[in-house]
């Protein structure tokens, strides 16, 4: 629950399980920037979806891939694919996981090709792992189809270091 203006979203509320009935804690009223929020990172659903989900996430993560294996596959046949929830993916590597960052950059630089290439990238770096590291990744964007000179390339260069941070 909020209030919805334009590009800003304020206020919120959200569930509490500890808070006892009712379970709803409300949260300060502060202003989001929506555009800002979403940036032009790489979304799945209709772009006019009610609902925008923003996802930080590690493809290190642990937790990270429980969500992408138990929950993500759910909350896209039951939302997204009615139209009713967007999610945007936003690159969140932490700094004591050796592989999150040129993981994230690996999908960053398939993104070049399109929403599908980065979500196809997305879905191998949850299922099949980092740890091959740099060259798991350039494996990764063969098995999958892209162009593998422009994605190593990409890769290579450091390109997308700066996309990712932001």
């Amino acid at each position: 629950r909020g209030s919805f203006g334009g590009d800003k979203v304020t206020g919120a509320v959200v569930a509490n399980p500890s808070a006892g009935a009712g379970g709803d804690l409300p949260v300060p009223s502060v202003a989001v920037d929506m555009k800002e929020l979403v940036d032009d990172d790489h979304a799945l659903g209709d772009s006019n979806a009610p609902v925008t989900i923003v996802e930080f996430s590690d493809y290190e993560c642990p937790f990270c891939g429980r969500f992408y294996s138990q929950t993500l596959g759910q909350i896209k046949s039951n939302y997204v694919d009615k139209g009713k929830v967007k999610i945007v993916y936003r690159d969140f590597p932490l700094s004591f996981h050796p592989n999150a960052q040129k993981a994230a950059e690996a999908a960053e630089c398939a993104g070049e090709e399109g929403n599908e290439a980065y979500y196809k990238m997305h879905d191998k770096l949850f299922e099949g792992g980092v740890t091959g590291g740099v060259s798991g990744f350039k494996q990764y964007a063969q098995e999958i189809g892209l162009d593998t000179g422009k994605f190593n390339s990409c890769l290579d260069s450091g390109k997308m270091a700066s996309e990712v941070q932001k």
